[in-house]
């Protein structure tokens, strides 16, 4: 019964799927862990305590018994751990009342075929509460968190809104042929990149040509809303991670996770005659015994192991022995050794250096080799094609300590970072100098409103140091009373609740007093506001997120504020 679950067990330790995923395999472990007692005690007492010659129906029948009760004591006692845990296992809700607050807010503005831009995770509470559409939820998931991850991580407002724009029409036009029985793709980033089919988008440059105002995109046909929830900050790291990735990559299959300095793919550019050698930018030389050489820094012969050739848009790239170009002969020199391939683009007088992985990739094949692709070749962007995207960096403190100017942000797992908010110089691991910040100082007020408190700034600084109120849920917690004992009145104070509170909560008259050394439990308060620190990098504190939740300066050419609050921010896309 558990071999299945050993599966998931083994992506669970490899961080391919979260530790939720385990919980599946109580069932199965706790059937077998009973099956294995049973078998255990029913071996242990016939073969230790009755001998062979004395065994009848009545030392059978009380065998069996005895293995009954004794498997019954030791599954309870493999019991008690876990009913305990649940006893005391409190788990907050999904959706604060002041959440929900957020999203009736939603559902003012808003028409029940209107769609929602926000992580999964909220994708039921937008169409439950909102009454409004989204894309994804907790029960449908799919490859359309890239879109919405590319949207919150947008640097650019534009580029957001249409993005936005294009993946609301886009979905809802895949819907109206899947009604009609003549879907091709089952969800938006699919039928906007053109994935598997030979008109296969250079969705990079898409996304970067986005942002112009003057870009195409489909008719409005419904209303688009930004929810920003305040725990997506939480999980923004992860979803920036579902962007940041190369998609015509395997998802295993890393290029900058091989140790090797190389980069997947160069261009080397302004091809030109000189002397017997064409020459390229950047002290490149294809000499006339075909040898690619570099002078610079590290001078040397590049070794390939093949050399091809296309000239013309649209055509299939060749494996050539020679190349001619300018009156030039230029043989190829392969070395078999090398697994690296030149293609050179006639065209364009230019030279691409692919790596084997870059090679084998769908970006070359789509673009460079089964046809040339001479519009997003000559894409500004194309040369970042085949390359792993950075991961923006952002940090959350769990909890603060200050020491003098210097405040220390504490992370589990104990990473930590050390600010000095007088000099605006930070220490991050992995980072051997200190990184120059901007601090910035917000409090959310309960009614909406933002007080920003004076901002100190570094021009050349890179990072930002974000201090700000959000909503945190107090559970309870056992108290002791110290010594001399304490009053009811007394202790409410201490732990700033109102005694008729602590009264009801504990069933005790008001005017109880306390033996010293007594534990009591004090209740949850529930959430209140309280500070947080964020630490993050120019692309994040430029993002769609942050400006739309913490800062709320998004641009209001393209984003209109309908409702605010510590709990949530809800924006109307105007594009």
């Amino acid at each position: 019964l558990t071999l299945p679950f050993l599966a998931i067990a083994y992506y669970c330790f490899k961080g391919a799927v979260g530790l939720r995923f385990t919980v599946h395999v109580g069932n199965a472990a706790s059937l077998g862990l009973v099956f294995l007692i049973l078998v255990i005690s029913w071996a242990f007492l016939r073969i230790t305590l009755f001998k062979s010659e004395y065994m009848s129906s009545k030392f059978s029948d009380l065998i069996k018994w005895a293995s009954w009760g004794l498997s019954g004591l030791l599954v309870c006692f493999f019991a008690l751990p876990n009913i305990q845990h649940a006893k005391n296992y409190n788990s907050h809700v999904v959706y604060p009342i002041k959440t929900i607050e957020v999203l009736k807010k939603l559902n003012e503005v808003s028409k029940p075929d209107d769609f929602v831009v926000t992580w999964w995770d909220y994708g039921s509470g937008c169409w439950f509460y909102g009454n409004t559409r989204t894309f994804t939820s907790p029960a449908h998931q799919t490859f359309d968190n890239f879109l919405t991850s590319e949207i919150l991580r947008s640097t650019s407002a534009s580029r957001a809104a249409n993005l936005a724009r294009l993946k609301t029409e886009t979905f809802v036009k895949l819907q109206e042929q899947n009604t009609e029985g003549n879907s091709t793709y089952s969800t938006a980033v699919q039928a906007i990149f053109k994935d598997g089919t030979p008109q296969l988008k250079f969705y990079q440059g898409l996304i970067n040509d986005i942002s112009d105002d003057n870009f195409t995109i489909p008719k409005k046909s419904r209303d688009v809303f930004l929810f920003l929830p305040y725990e997506i900050l939480r999980i923004f790291p992860t979803i920036l991670s579902f962007s940041s990735r190369n998609l015509y990559l395997p998802h295993n299959n890393v290029m900058n996770d091989s140790g090797s300095k190389e980069p997947p793919m160069m261009i080397l550019k302004n091809g030109r005659r000189e002397g017997s050698s064409l020459v390229f930018d950047g002290g490149y030389r294809l000499d006339r015994r075909g040898f690619l050489r570099y002078w610079g820094d590290k001078s040397g012969i590049i070794p390939y192991g093949e050399l091809l050739e296309v000239s013309e848009d649209g055509a299939m790239s060749q494996k050539v022995d020679s190349i001619f170009w300018g009156g030039l002969k230029i043989p190829s020199n392969i070395d078999p050794l090398a697994a690296r391939r030149l293609l050179f683009v006639r065209t364009d007088s230019e030279l691409v250096i692919l790596s084997p992985q870059a090679f084998r990739s769908t970006f070359a094949r789509r673009f460079l080799l089964d046809k040339f692709d001479q519009k997003s070749y000559r894409h500004s962007l194309f040369n970042q094609g085949p390359f792993p995207r950075k991961q923006p960096f952002m940090a959350q403190a769990d909890w603060v300590t200050q020491s003098g100017p210097t405040l220390q942000l504490n992370m589990r797992g104990g990473y930590k970072i050390d600010a000095n908010i007088n000099d605006n110089l930070a220490e991050i691991p992995g980072i051997q100098e200190k990184v120059p910040f901007n601090f910035y100082r917000f409090q959310n007020q309960p009614n909406g409103e933002i007080i920003r408190l004076p901002t100190k700034k570094i021009s050349s600084a890179k990072f930002h140091l974000i201090q700000t109120n959000l909503p945190v849920f107090l559970g309870g917690r056992t108290y002791e009373i110290p010594q001399g004992g304490k009053s009811l009145k007394d202790v409410a104070q201490i732990n700033n609740l109102l005694p008729k509170v602590l009264s009801v909560s504990l069933g005790l008259d008001i005017q109880h007093h306390f033996e010293e050394f007594d534990k009591i439990e004090i209740p949850a308060k529930g959430y209140e506001l309280r500070p947080a620190f964020f630490f993050m990098d120019d692309e994040v504190f430029s993002s769609t997120l942050v400006k739309g939740f913490l800062t709320e300066n998004l641009d209001s050419k393209y984003f209109e504020k309908v409702y605010a609050s510590p709990w949530g921010k809800v924006y109307k896309i105007l594009k």
